[in-house]
Formats: structure tokens, sequence, C-alpha cells
């Protein structure tokens, strides 16, 4: 029996603790970009939650902008 969401994937949330340790910042740190909206993040209630695989994508753009020559 299938059902209609039988063909998407699950990925469990990351709370700020483990988004800092991927990231490698403070738990505080990713806490403060999340209300800045500099993180891709959701808010459950009083707690922030977050996808590794935005997170990802994130912390990869961050990486091509810093990389991208000044403009004269």
């Amino acid at each position: 029996m299938t059902n209609e969401y039988s063909n998407c994937s699950f990925e469990p949330l990351l709370d700020s603790e483990q988004a800092g340790a991927l990231l490698h910042v403070h738990e505080k740190t990713v806490i403060r970009w999340a209300r800045e909206k500099r993180l891709p993040s959701m808010r459950l209630g009083k707690l922030w939650r977050f996808r590794a695989s935005q997170l990802d994508a994130w912390l990869a753009a961050q990486a091509e902008s810093s990389c991208q020559p000044a403009r004269a």
C-alpha cells in the first residue's frame, strides 16, 4: 500500500548545536545568523531547525562568492 508521501525522502532536521558543528561555528552564531535570515532555517515554536542539505548549499555559495575576483 502506498500513500502520497511514499516518493518523498525525509531529511531529519538539525538543531542549532548540530548545525554549528557542521559549519564549525558556535551554536549562538548559528542562531544569530538564522534570526538575521543569513542562514537557511526554519523556526518551530521557540526552536530553530536546519536542513543539512540547505546548509551545505549555503556553505558552497559562500565559498564560491569569496573566490570571485574583485571588480575593478
